[in-house]
């Protein structure tokens, strides 16, 4: 992440930074506090302020201050006794009278800054909704289509699932969104489809199953809830899901729906990856709809209609397996890392994912063609990818150094843009950059690299091999 947040800090974009401590000794990061202090504030040159995360972040307030936090948060816990501690000289009064400096500043330009509170009709306005239905319908993606998708227009539809009916839009802890209205999928499918068939429970009766069994196709909600992941549940648990399986109910009610004979469509609703092997072999399509916010329903009923295209794409691979990844312990005290995660981690273990980084279908058909990459890169000026799309689609353009220590990962996406007809992607070289710690410098590895230009990360539709040179 070093190369996209020095460009950020560079930009001047930044107020702050949220940081994690290591909590067994209580400083800050332990050996890796020198970000803070040496490059972040002094290199880089940031003249915001570095807060805790919320709640029992740190346990030693002048170690944290010391390694460079300026904020303890939400309250002076660790840090209640600083002033006394600079008394007694255990604190470096100029550490404290920084982090004081850093703090005004950023209070002073949000003073500065005109705050405007909108009013309800703005909130609740058509443009507010439009504007709400338009990134919820943009952000959904089909992850699976045998065809059965989109629904026909007079279509029989079964709407089924307890997910179906309930108002579903994320956590309850600190990123909690109150919504004075919300269009649940069953809402928005009977606002677009006349005929349909509302079983909105997870354990159908035989009645209900004989009514889903004579509709054309039935659509099955199911995922997950604040209940089972996030911060609303940190008070009880660790705040995160001990597995990737889809809840055992829900597999037992897509089952049971397919059993009926009906076509299936099943849409997921949560934060992240699902493991789905007991279930796309049995349905027809299979919608990711996150948690998609308050006109949720009626982007769905957009995109399952065939009136809006699919346009989403996943942010990160799906695995397999939970084996492909590194092992979990919600338990442990540490737990040490490298700078590989997500889909670089599943490509440089030879791992297969499920649905790969970059994945989702349309239903319009789409191809791709590169026109132009430079033979060459100098480093300092511009470098940018041509072609041309056939439809619609979400093009991707991944680095491949050629010199395997060039970068901690296989490869790097480096630019992407949705594109209909001519599309020119710039590529940003602090995509690909990495520490030099000897340098103490972010610094790109000249030589061989080899251009992938593609749909997702493993369907790549062309490649060019490109040098890159220092500057004179």
């Amino acid at each position: 992440y070093l190369p996209h947040f020095r460009h950020a800090v560079r930009q001047g974009r930044p107020a702050w930074v949220m940081t994690a401590y290591n909590k067994v000794n209580g400083s800050y990061c332990g050996e890796n506090a020198h970000l803070v202090t040496d490059i972040l504030k002094g290199d880089w040159g940031f003249q915001g302020a570095v807060m805790s995360d919320w709640v029992w972040g740190l346990t030693d307030g002048a170690k944290a201050l010391g390694a460079g936090l300026d904020l303890e948060m939400p309250i002076a816990d660790a840090m209640a006794d600083v002033a006394a501690r600079v008394v007694s000289g255990e604190i470096d009064a100029a550490r404290l009278d920084d982090a004081v400096r850093r703090l005004l500043r950023v209070r002073r330009t949000f003073d500065a800054v005109e705050r405007i509170t909108p009013s309800e009709a703005v909130v609740r306005g058509d443009a507010h909704l439009g504007l709400a239905r338009d990134v919820a319908a943009a952000s959904m993606v089909l992850l699976e289509n045998d065809g059965v998708l989109p629904i026909a227009e007079g279509a029989r539809v079964a709407v089924v699932g307890r997910l179906a009916d309930l108002d579903n839009t994320g956590d309850r802890g600190s990123s909690n969104v109150p919504y004075a209205d919300v269009v649940t999928p069953l809402a928005g499918l009977r606002s677009r489809f006349a005929d349909t068939v509302p079983v909105p429970t997870d354990t159908p009766t035989e009645a209900d199953l004989a009514a889903i069994a004579e509709a054309d196709v039935a659509v099955v909600v199911v995922g997950l809830t604040w209940e089972e992941e996030g911060e609303g549940i940190f008070a009880t648990s660790a705040a995160d899901r001990d597995d990737l399986a889809l809840p055992a109910a829900h597999e037992v009610l897509v089952a049971q729906v397919a059993a009926t004979g009906v076509p299936v469509v099943v849409v997921l609703e949560g934060s992240g990856p699902l493991l789905l092997a007991s279930v796309a072999p049995v349905v027809g399509a299979v919608v990711m709809a996150w948690y998609p916010g308050q006109e949720g329903g009626s982007a769905l009923a957009d995109l399952l209609s065939g009136d809006v295209d699919f346009a989403g794409r996943l942010p990160m691979a799906w695995p397999a397996a939970e084996d492909q990844l590194p092992a979990y312990d919600p338990t442990a005290l540490s737990v040490a890392y490298g700078p590989l995660h997500g889909w670089r981690w599943l490509e440089a273990s030879g791992a297969v994912a499920a649905y790969p980084f970059g994945h989702g279908r349309s239903y319009a058909p789409s191809t791709v063609a590169v026109d132009a990459v430079p033979a060459t890169w100098t480093l300092g000026q511009p470098f940018e990818v041509t072609g041309r799309v056939d439809g619609v689609e979400t093009v991707q353009v991944y680095l491949r150094p050629d010199a395997p220590d060039a970068l901690p990962a296989p490869r790097v996406l480096a630019g992407f843009a949705r594109a209909s007809g001519p599309f020119r992607i710039a590529i940003d070289p602090a995509w690909i950059a990495r520490w030099d710690a000897d340098a103490a410098r972010m610094a790109v590895e000249t030589g061989g690299w080899t251009v992938e230009v593609g749909v997702s990360s493993d369907a790549i539709v062309a490649t060019a091999a490109v040098r890159l040179i220092a500057p004179d």
